[in-house]
């Protein structure tokens, strides 16, 4: 794997990689609309790539031919059979973690060629005033599917009572979703660990998680500062290893990941989901809000992801 990273003005100029294929998700901000706009120009062929969670669907938007392929997430192999010796680029901005981990899973199983990935940090985040003019929430999602209601069975398992089980929480910035992860959880969260992406993309943002959610830890347990690990928030190949040490030191049946951070600190989740047995990822499906961050910063290349 090798990671190489750009600034938006100097991409255009020194970002020489083409492609046969790329995939986008749905367009909500600014870094989907630049990510189209660098990707399209280096790749043969495109396609918007949507997910219908209640019926556990992807619909392939082929941009060329104007045509859709809806493939069911059992079938997702079969569709990737004509991928096989492809060279392939994901913008995962543009991607909820879960549905980019379920692209990422059935195209490593199926790929002859490496998968490369696209992620562009935001300059900016909507931001949600609270009490205090130094306290802000930044405004993202308005609502969650919720972590039973639209698991995508190729992700996860059933939670069993016997069996011993470990959960990793990637923290983010939305409170909400953590309160929602304890609620459903709660019965079986026995052994887990928090990750706070510190230092985070811009000087001060590492502060926003620990307001935001500082509160809930401590109603969960008084301790919790005796289960809370750090790596910086675009630090991919950090997180990774983090998560293998927490994997070394734990003898568990399954790992449990709730990546609720930084997209880059859930490549990492989508990278070990991929390369180790018996781990699996818990997600909330948040509806994202349109426009929910504003510009573009560093643009990061991850070639040969898997």
């Amino acid at each position: 794997m090798n990671i190489t990273s750009y600034t938006p003005t100097d991409i255009e100029s020194k970002l020489n990689d083409n492609w046969d294929i790329c995939l986008f998700g749905p367009p909500y901000d600014d870094r989907d609309t630049f990510a189209c706009e660098i990707l399209s120009s280096r790749s043969t062929t495109q396609y918007i790539v949507k997910y219908e969670a209640s019926e556990f669907q992807f619909h392939f938007f082929e941009i060329n031919s104007n045509t859709t392929e809806i493939v069911y997430t059992h079938n997702l192999d079969h569709f990737f059979e004509n991928f096989r010796s492809k060279s392939i680029v994901i913008d995962s901005t543009s991607f909820d973690v879960a549905i980019l981990a379920c692209l990422c899973k059935s195209l490593s199983e199926n790929l002859k060629t490496k998968l490369d990935i696209i992620y562009i940090e935001p300059e900016g985040y909507d931001v949600k005033r609270t009490f205090s003019e130094n306290d802000f929430n930044p405004n993202l999602s308005n609502s969650t599917f919720g972590f039973e209601e639209a698991a995508i069975p190729e992700l996860t398992k059933p939670i069993e009572a016997d069996e011993h089980n470990f959960f990793v929480f990637l923290m983010g910035y939305e409170g909400h979703r953590l309160s929602n992860a304890f609620e459903k959880l709660d019965y079986n969260l026995q052994n887990y660990q928090f990750i706070f992406g510190v230092p985070s993309f811009v000087y001060s943002w590492e502060h926003i998680p620990f307001s935001t959610q500082a509160h809930i830890l401590l109603e969960k347990n008084e301790n919790s500062h005796d289960y809370i690990k750090y790596s910086g928030a675009n630090n991919l190949i950090g997180t990774y290893r983090l998560l293998d040490e927490i994997k070394a030191k734990n003898r568990v049946d399954n790992i449990f990941l709730i990546p609720l951070g930084t997209k880059i600190m859930g490549l990492a989740a989508i990278q070990f989901l991929c390369n180790n047995p018996n781990t699996y990822i818990l997600y909330d499906y948040p509806n994202k809000i349109e426009g929910r961050s504003k510009g573009c910063q560093k643009i990061h290349l991850i070639k040969s992801f898997l």
